[in-house]
């Protein structure tokens, strides 16, 4: 049987080209941040795992400052 991780998103807005995605995994109860930048071809979109210590929604609220330690 496979391990399969149940996310949920908790949030979402989209601005000038970017979509910021909050989620949870169930299984984990962790939490991290997607961003969909659609003014590049192809779109790219970065992983930001929340840092312990740090809320998630700041993370969500603020993803670029976040970006470089998750690249």
């Amino acid at each position: 049987m496979e391990n399969l991780l149940e996310t949920k998103e908790l949030d979402s807005r989209r601005n000038n080209g970017l979509t910021v995605t909050l989620w949870w995994v169930k299984n984990t109860l962790e939490t991290f941040v997607t961003v969909l930048d659609t003014t590049q071809t192809p779109p790219v979109e970065h992983h930001i795992d929340v840092p312990e210590g740090v809320a998630a929604h700041q993370v969500y609220q603020h993803p670029m400052a976040y970006l470089s330690e998750n690249a």
